[in-house]
């Protein structure tokens, strides 16, 4: 009698040999246009974001103005940014291969870029937000000049703990703030969609993060 306990070769090895074999090899190898559009079908209701170019977002969107605003570090910001560039540099100088240079270079660039949006990223302090960050104060100056009844949707990804942004925003603004998050249900986020669409002068604040970490 056979063994039941052994896989016999060349029998299937379950849900990953499936997905290659119908789907993966087909797309990658032959661009099998049936099969993308089955693989389409399947994740389209697990994903979120949707295309620019998709008539349902075209219906409700203004043609796109892209603008730069250019924001001034504070003191503050300052004098982080230079002694997060003197404590990484040496660390970086001294790798030995360049795997571990461009590790530590994203990394010093990953602090940098959470300096530049505020210090209490960097450091937490429990400080007050205000007038610590360049880029704040002019988040804030933006958003006060949406007209009545417009909407604004602010998208960023930072760093855990700077859920502090939603209730600074509602005390400056005099608006309630819409927090979508990666930690969030699916009745959760639409619950705060309905809030956001319900509100007087709507304001949206939304995590991109993956990870699900706390949104500016």
């Amino acid at each position: 009698m056979g063994d039941h306990g052994h896989r016999q070769p060349g029998a299937a090895r379950g849900p990953r040999e499936s997905f290659d074999r119908t789907l993966a090899r087909p797309i990658e190898t032959y661009g099998d246009e049936t099969a993308l559009e089955r693989l389409r079908g399947i994740v389209r209701p697990f994903v979120l974001r949707r295309a620019k170019d998709d008539p349902e977002v075209e219906l409700e969107l203004p043609p796109i103005t892209i603008g730069k605003d250019y924001c001034k570090l504070t003191v503050e910001q300052a004098s982080l940014y230079q002694a997060t560039v003197d404590r990484w540099m040496p660390r970086i100088e001294e790798q030995q291969d360049s795997f571990g240079q461009r590790g530590s270079v994203l990394a010093m660039l990953s602090q940098l870029k959470r300096v530049c949006n505020h210090p209490e990223l960097l450091l937490a302090s429990g400080q007050p937000l205000e007038g610590r960050s360049g880029k704040l104060d002019r988040l804030v100056e933006l958003l006060e000049q949406v007209p009545e009844g417009d909407k604004a949707l602010r998208l960023h990804a930072v760093n855990p703990g700077f859920d502090r942004l939603v209730p600074y925003l509602h005390a400056r603004l005099g608006t309630e703030v819409g927090f979508f998050h990666g930690r969030l249900t699916a009745r959760q986020r639409e619950e705060g969609a309905r809030g956001v669409r319900a509100a007087r002068r709507p304001l949206g604040a939304r995590d991109l993060d993956q990870g699900g970490r706390p949104a500016a």
